[in-house]
């Protein structure tokens, strides 16, 4: 891999990727807030003088047991102190993968108890990676934050993230899609009022714009794998998933009120008056619903999240 010929391809790579995702150079990356351990494209900036934002590269890096090396954490945790402005009171954390989302330790299990089956089967060879020869879906699995092969980074990471929000008065909210479909998760110490309480870090998760969603049965399998996770930090955490979809875009009344297997999009804003983040989910409506436009468009419905500042 550190051929003159891999070495050529991989920095041409590099310059395009900057060029078309993020329209820089690799001259201008220092300026425009990248930074970097040694691999891997990680990005803090400023969006106003009320909001941050970190964006962790989760690729670069990757292994099965590893998502971003301790090196890049400490570096990114470094900056934050020393560049995050003072009167920042919101701070987002893009990670492309849901770092709250209900685990699927079962299927896991499930997967690498038949992963060596699957590999001896002719038949299989469309569901089995090609590289280790385990099932392409133990692969996704392991993807996931919540895998247990990442539970320990994960868990330091929250953590060191709920003590930059005590010691900094910033609220943290994490932003991610990847699963097809929207939800909100959220860690909180259960401290009254939320805006005392610096464990409280909300989970938006909104995908996808084209995707369709997964089926309802596996809606209905993550609802029922979610309980309450706890996290022994500097103060107990409590981990679950936010009732947010009490309706569905139609009206109806939802059982199933924390995932919403619907095509989605968000944005947010800061609130001047409240301090906090409004942030909206707008997930695709049915045809014929409330929503329903004329001319064959089938608009959107909201479902709004607001996160409270963090209070000094």
């Amino acid at each position: 891999m550190k051929s003159s010929v891999m070495t050529t391809i991989g920095a041409v790579s590099r310059r395009f990727y900057l060029l078309f995702q993020h329209h820089t150079t690799p001259s201008l990356v220092p300026h425009h807030g990248f930074f970097s351990s040694g691999v891997g494209e990680n990005i803090l900036a400023s969006l106003g003088p009320s909001t941050s934002m970190l964006v962790l590269d989760a690729r670069s890096e990757r292994t099965k047991n590893v998502v971003c090396s301790d090196q890049t954490y400490d570096l990114a945790f470094a900056k934050m102190y020393h560049e995050i402005p003072q009167g920042t009171r919101h701070l987002l954390v893009l990670i492309g993968v849901p770092i709250a989302y209900p685990r699927l330790v079962f299927a896991e299990n499930l997967m690498g108890s038949v992963g060596s089956v699957l590999g001896g089967l002719a038949s299989a060879k469309s569901v089995v990676n090609k590289l280790n020869g385990e099932p392409e879906l133990l692969d996704d699995l392991n993807d996931h934050w919540t895998a247990k092969a990442h539970k320990q980074e994960r868990n330091k990471f929250i953590t060191r993230l709920q003590n930059f929000a005590n010691d900094r008065k910033i609220r943290v909210t994490f932003i991610s899609g990847d699963v097809h479909c929207a939800g909100v998760g959220r860690f909180t110490a259960k401290i009254s009022p939320p805006e005392k309480d610096p464990q409280l870090m909300y989970q938006v998760i909104s995908s996808a714009i084209v995707n369709e969603p997964p089926p309802e049965g596996v809606i209905r399998l993550l609802h029922f794998q979610d309980k309450v996770h706890i996290l022994e930090g500097r103060v107990k955490t409590y981990e679950d998933m936010y009732p947010m979809f009490t309706q569905d875009v139609n009206g109806q009344p939802l059982q199933l009120d924390k995932l919403l297997p619907r095509r989605n999009y968000s944005h947010g804003y800061f609130n001047h008056h409240t301090g906090g983040l409004e942030v909206t989910i707008f997930a695709e409506n049915v045809r014929g619903g409330p929503e329903h436009t004329p001319g064959g468009d089938r608009g959107t419905k909201p479902y709004v999240i607001h996160i409270p500042r963090l209070e000094a």
